[in-house]
């Protein structure tokens, strides 16, 4: 139904051969709406704790173990590198426009030089005129080399910034098995967006984007190593 499912304790009681009474604790997630009659829900009002936690930190491992031994390319991804590749490309082609055309703004440039000291045989009004294109070429590369330079930069930091993410979330794997609860619930909460719970337990998990990506990455590059 898309309420929150709430941690709840309840006890039961046990009488041993004997007749003594042993007091069970049993926690459970319960869900919100259901509970109070807030909305109609088809799943169930409560699912044993350690059950579903369980599962999810199954998930969670199936992840980890997926994410260990993935190459940069899995983990930047194919697309990004390939994007990476052409900005490099395109920004090599841009410097060397860019060199052309200062090095014949520059040659014109000395040919009004030597029609102001009366050394050319070119009119001055002529070399003005011709000069106005490569300069306007000069300005045009430039601005061109500019744009794919910060265009690769900010390129280069997302790898960065997914390696880093992909850094930590190794280490995570390595440490979330003897975590605390609390760091195992920051763990998941980082990794995982939304779970839904369904009656008998099943379970539908949305992942972050960044933990998709990666996913993603890693099947993509396998697939293709495959083929």
């Amino acid at each position: 139904c898309g309420g929150r499912l709430t941690l709840t304790t309840n006890g039961k009681v046990e009488r041993l051969a004997d007749g003594t009474p042993v007091q069970h604790k049993r926690i459970r997630y319960v869900c919100y709406n259901k509970t109070r009659r807030r909305q109609e829900c088809d799943g169930q009002t409560g699912y044993t704790m350690h059950i579903l936690d369980g599962m999810v930190t199954e998930i969670l491992h199936g992840i980890f173990d997926k994410m260990k031994g993935a190459t940069s390319e899995m983990i930047v991804g194919s697309a990004m590198q390939k994007k990476m590749t052409l900005l490099h490309q395109s920004l090599q082609q841009a410097q060397a426009d860019n060199r052309k055309a200062n090095r014949e703004y520059a040659s014109l440039k000395e040919e009004i030089l030597k029609a102001v000291q009366g050394k050319s045989a070119l009119p001055m009004d002529v070399l003005s005129e011709v000069l106005e294109e490569p300069r306007q070429r000069v300005v045009a590369t430039s601005q061109r080399v500019t744009e794919l330079t910060l265009e690769s930069e900010q390129e280069a930091a997302k790898a960065q910034e997914m390696q880093q993410e992909y850094d930590r979330i190794a280490k995570w794997s390595e440490m979330f098995d003897r975590s605390n609860i609390a760091t195992k619930k920051m763990i998941c909460g980082y990794m995982i967006e939304r779970v839904i719970v369904r009656r008998n337990y099943q379970l539908e998990v949305k992942l972050h984007l960044t933990v998709e990506q990666f996913l993603n990455g890693i099947d993509a590059a396998l697939e293709t190593a495959a083929s």
